[in-house]
Order: C-alpha cells, then structure tokens, then sequence
C-alpha cells in the first residue's frame, strides 16, 4: 500500500473487566485508532473500565434486524438468540460497515483474552501500521497464527505485561497433560492447545466480505479471501484459576455444537459441565484447575528441555514472547494505569 493504512478493531466482550482495558490500550499503541466493543450481556463492571478511552465505541451486540432480509446473513440471523459466534459474526459485520464508512483500511477482529503479535521480541509505537504498510496490495483478508499461554495457578495484575511463557501448535504433540473426566471417573491424555489454534484475522474494509467463523472472513458468496498468514495471535486462554472460572461460567448454555455443526471439542465440554456442576464446590474447582489443567513448575521444565532420544529428537515445544511485556514497560501514562480491581 503506497499510504499509511488506518487500522481498527472489534471485539465482542462478556464480563472481560480483567483483560478488556489492557487489551484495548496494546492495540491502541501498536497503531489501532479504534476499537469497536460489543457487549453481550455482562454482568459485571466490563463497561465502566473502559468508557474514559476516547478511541474506544461501546455498544451491545448488534440486533439481528440491522440486517433482515438480507439472504447472505441468513445463518447469523436466524441462529443470533443461541449462538455466542452468530452474535460475533453480527458484531463483525456492523463494525466492518462503519469502519468502512469512517475511512479505515483494515478491521481486526478479536476476543478480549487475544493480543495481535508481530515481533514476539520487540514492540514499539505505530508497529502494526508498519505491518500493514508491508501487506501486498492484492491480500484481502491477513490471518494470525496463535501462541497460547501456558496456564499457571498464578495471580497476575496485568497477564498481558507478565505471561510470557507460550505453547506452539506446530509442536502440538508434544505438548501432554492428563486430564481427570469426574463424571466418568477416568484418565485421559489431552494433547496441543486447550483453546482455539485457528487464529484469527484482519480484513480489509473496501471489500465485499462477511464472516465465516470468528476466526476468518469469505466473500459474500462464501468462497475464499486472497489471504496471507503472517504475525502471531496470543492466546490467554484459561491462564489462571479466575478466568477459567469466568470462561466456563460465560459457557454455561453453549450447546454441544458450533453454530457450523462441528462438535464442541471434548475438554472443553468437559469443563463447562464441571465449572457449572452444583455439585462441585469452589474450593474442588480450584484444586481441579491445579491439578488437572494448570503447568506446575516441574511441567514447565519438562516441556521448556530439549530432548535427545535414541532414535529421534524432540525440540521444546514452548517459546518466549517478550514484546508485550515490552510495550506495557514502555513510560506511557495510559500504559501504567492499572485495570480498576
């Protein structure tokens, strides 16, 4: 692109009171001038710890008659009322529409617990408008692969600023842990990532698109976006005990499959039960987190080692990402400021 492009972003939040401000103000100082933010029902103070931003937009999610009668939402519009990803879909294309009528050239669409990454050892003011500027002018749609933190049983003020320690998903089989069915009463071995690894992605304005899945656009006729998949998109999927409470809590009445048909994966089936059993006490969940789901020190060794074997090597599937914690250092009054408790 011979210009410098103007970038916004979207999210779709419920009860993100945690993550939503430090999320917002990267974005923000990587060179987002605005960030469109819906909300979908929280319940907690999500709204009040962003309202100061001036490049911030807060609206509910968008009501399915913004867009009746038009055949090529169908699916988003008739499934809104059961589907958290119809609603986001929505969501996408509202602030797709008037981003494009405010003049900006890229949208990037994503969740409150994901940061875009261009440069896991370095950040600096402007940096994904630079990475923009490089982006092929024939690319409509620029898609991000995703790191996922290694979950801790630790408390953070800022994940963002302290989490640096990431799974890789080309590496995925390396990458074990047991996992505890309590129902069923039995072991199994879960393997890769516990969230998503799709990542997610930017698209340009100027073109006629619309969702797929939250993590990918289309043309409106379903077939496929010049797409280039290029930087990184952090995951801090269940990073400590808290969240994965809240995540599971939000996931309450998800039904067992995704708005595409495919089947929700088992473990997070699995979690969704647990967390919103009656029967299972806080303190049971708590030690179920550390258990069964979070890396304690000795696991963290073991994946972070290289390993030689007699027939074969085994690189260490983890990786380090100092860019983040790098932008927060950075002496920026908003930067500083911490997320309200």
């Amino acid at each position: 692109m011979s210009s410098r492009p103007r970038l916004a972003l979207e999210a779709t939040v419920k009860n993100e009171r945690h993550l939503l401000r430090f999320n917002l103000l990267y974005h923000h100082y990587l060179g987002v001038e605005k960030c469109f933010v819906f909300d979908d029902g929280s319940t907690d103070d999500t709204n009040d710890t962003i309202r100061d931003l001036p490049f911030v937009q807060i609206a509910p999610s968008t009501a399915p008659e913004r867009f009746a009668g038009q055949s090529e939402y169908a699916e988003f519009l008739a499934r809104a009322g059961d589907f958290h990803c119809a609603r986001q879909n929505l969501n996408s294309l509202s602030a797709m529409q008037q981003s494009r009528e405010e003049g900006f050239d890229w949208i990037i669409s994503l969740d409150a617990d994901e940061l875009v990454c261009t440069d896991l050892n370095q950040a600096y003011p402007g940096q994904l408008v630079d990475f923009f500027t490089q982006i092929p002018s024939a690319i409509e749609l620029v898609r991000f692969s995703t790191l996922e933190l290694v979950q801790r049983d630790v408390d953070y003020t800022n994940v963002f600023a302290e989490g640096t320690l990431f799974k890789m998903l080309e590496l995925g089989k390396y990458i074990t842990h047991w996992m505890y069915n309590p129902f069923r009463r039995w072991l199994n071995m879960h393997r890769g990532f516990y969230g998503q690894g799709m990542g997610k992605s930017a698209v340009k304005t100027g073109i006629k698109a619309k969702p797929k899945t939250p993590h990918k656009y289309v043309h409106l006729d379903g077939s496929r976006l010049n797409t280039l998949w290029k930087g990184y998109l952090l995951h801090y999927h269940c990073y400590n005990f808290p969240d994965f409470i809240r995540k599971y809590r939000n996931f309450k009445t998800h039904p067992d499959a995704y708005i595409s048909g495919a089947m929700v994966e088992p473990v997070k089936r699995l979690w969704r039960d647990v967390v919103n059993n009656p029967d299972f006490s806080e303190e049971y969940l708590h030690q179920y987190f550390r258990r069964w789901i979070a890396f304690g020190d000795r696991a963290v060794q073991r994946l972070r080692r290289d390993r030689q074997f007699r027939f074969f090597s085994r690189p260490s599937p983890l990786v380090e990402v100092t860019a983040v914690r790098q932008a927060f250092s950075r002496d920026l009054k908003e930067q500083e400021a911490e997320s309200p408790n």
